[in-house]
């Protein structure tokens, strides 16, 4: 962000910022230019709703994308500072990270500072899943910015079990899902891409148009994965498009999954068998 506006970057480096252009941020912000780490959010019924984060995330008409930000407006909430005025802050201890935040913000009703608390985090997970809230992140006080790394600074603690997963291909289904059935899912063991089952659960029309008319230039000819699974009918797709799912359990497949939405934000490489961390 600089004094000639809000630039917004998703994590897999796309320019987002003509689909929120309430989110003018700078005039936040005290001291520009600034880089910003944060995540955008839909609030509906006083808690953030992924499904309405996903029907402005796919708008690309300007009058419709124009009309959402009014009436269903995003927060950004921002965690952390990485540079300020040309100076990187990414090797400073988090606390310092976030006294700087705090000193330079000005109130409004799109900006929000994720605010920290200590000693307490096991109060705060259960109070996260009594609100049905998707869980908590334990951060060191003394953690560097790592971009793109995982590590044990910071971690992820879910409320519901959830996971990123490729879309490598779909099932044709029956009655009004006769065109979409069920998305296949995979993700990555150790540098293979392996099967972990399939997901209709969840899937709407809305999603259903939008993910079949995307597909269009992605089908191949071939089974996505190297070991394929027994699936009848199936229609391989190039495994480019991330979504996010909840499950009960997760075995060899994956039981009773759920289609959440997509993660434009993510890239297919970063969906591993094993999530348990950022």
């Amino acid at each position: 962000m600089d004094s000639e506006g809000t630039v917004l970057y998703s994590r897999n480096g796309k320019d987002i910022s003509q689909r929120y252009p309430e989110l003018a941020l700078t005039s936040y912000l005290k001291r520009v230019p600034a880089v910003l780490d944060g995540e955008i959010v839909v609030v509906q019924n006083g808690l953030p709703s992924f499904r309405t984060l996903q029907t402005r995330d796919c708008l690309q008409d300007p009058h419709k994308i124009r009309a959402a930000a009014r009436n269903i407006p995003a927060i950004y909430m921002v965690f952390d500072i990485l540079s300020l005025e040309g100076k990187d802050l990414t090797g400073l201890p988090l606390i310092k990270r976030k006294e700087l935040l705090q000193g330079m913000v000005l109130d409004g009703s799109n900006f929000v500072i994720s605010q920290h608390v200590l000693e307490a985090g096991k109060g705060l997970f259960e109070l996260a899943k009594a609100k049905g809230l998707e869980g908590v992140m334990a951060k060191r006080l003394d953690s560097p910015y790592q971009a793109g790394k995982r590590s044990s600074y910071w971690l992820k603690f879910r409320n519901v079990k959830s996971m990123s997963c490729i879309i490598c291909g779909y099932v044709p289904g029956r009655g009004v899902r006769t065109r979409l059935g069920s998305l296949i899912l995979g993700v990555y063991e150790n540098e293979e891409l392996v099967y972990i089952g399939k997901v209709g659960s969840g899937l709407g029309r809305t999603e259903i148009d939008y993910l079949l008319n995307r597909f269009t230039q992605l089908i191949r000819h071939k089974c996505t994965f190297s070991r394929s699974p027994s699936l009848k009918d199936a229609v391989w797709l190039e495994p480019c498009v991330v979504c996010e799912v909840s499950y009960l359990e997760k075995g060899e497949v994956l039981r009773h999954p759920t289609f959440l939405g997509l993660r434009q934000d993510l890239s297919p490489r970063e969906c591993i068998l094993d999530q348990g961390r950022l």
